[in-house]
Formats: C-alpha cells, structure tokens, sequence
C-alpha cells in the first residue's frame, strides 16, 4: 500500500493485536464503491486500503458503470475478486449514476453494517476494527450507523 499518512497506522506489535482480537459480536461489514471510470492508480489503492484491514470480517462491493474506454477497471476488479472471495464486482450495463450505481452496490452485500466509500479513498488500515470495538464496547450492534473514516488518495491522515 502506499504511503498516505501512514504515522498513525498501527505497529507490527499493534496491528498483530487488532488482527488477533477476537470480538463477541463480529459482524460483517459491507464497503459499497460505485464506480465510473476510475483511474487505475485510485483504484488499485482503493481496493488495497481495504485488503489491509485488521478487522477482516468486511466485503468489498464494486458496481462499475464505467465507460468502454475504461475497460481495465473491470480488468483489475476481476483479478481482485479472483483472489480475494471477499470482493464482490458487477459490471453495469449503463452507468447509473453515483446513486443508481450505489443502489446496485448494496444489491451485492449481505453485510450486517454497510459503508459508503468513493472509488478515489484510502480506508485507515485500524478503521473497521474501532468501529466494531465500539459496537461491541458500547453493546450497540443494533444502534450504530457506520459512515466510515475515509482519507482522499490526494491528503495525508495526521
């Protein structure tokens, strides 16, 4: 993965911790992207911010409206998916629009929280795993909304 302000990722020490933690209530996070001719460097590092989770129990869903001339995004997304049963792609007949492409996200999740991501983010490596310390600290697996932390591939996380 890149470096976008990595200072505040975990440690090797800390991450190993937060890959190890075992919570009570774990659920499955869905990340909905729609996408629309995304730039292969934006989504390559998308989809890699998300792989780097500590928290594993998430699934990627990808609707791509993307025109002809961005074919490789399908490409890449295909080979992401082929390794990672996690990532869930679709290609769309048309592109729908961010709300429409959306929509066609959350046809692909079965996730007990969803979350909206843009195809040009990088997700904390520690964001997944503090949003369900909390659900489970705070016993509020039924009461929180999830909008998760993002970064633009364009700024640093202090």
């Amino acid at each position: 993965m890149s470096n976008h302000g990595t200072k505040s990722f975990p440690n090797e020490e800390q991450r190993k911790f937060e890959e190890e933690t075992s919570f009570e209530y774990a659920p499955i996070i869905s990340i909905l992207v729609p996408l629309y001719n995304t730039p292969q460097n934006f989504l390559e590092q998308m989809i890699e911010s998300v792989e780097y989770q500590t928290y594993k129990n998430w699934q990627l869903c990808l609707a791509d409206g993307s025109d002809e001339s961005c074919s490789f995004v399908g490409d890449i997304c295909k080979e992401f998916a082929k390794k990672d049963p996690r990532i869930k792609y679709e290609k769309l007949e048309n592109n729908l629009g961010i709300s429409g492409n959306t929509n066609a996200c959350v046809k692909l999740a079965t996730g007990n929280y969803i979350g909206l991501f843009d195809h040009d983010d990088v997700l904390h490596p520690s964001a997944l795993y503090e949003y369900v310390k909390v659900i489970n600290e705070k016993n509020a697996e039924k009461a929180v909304r999830i909008d998760l932390l993002l970064a633009s591939i364009q700024e640093e996380i202090l």
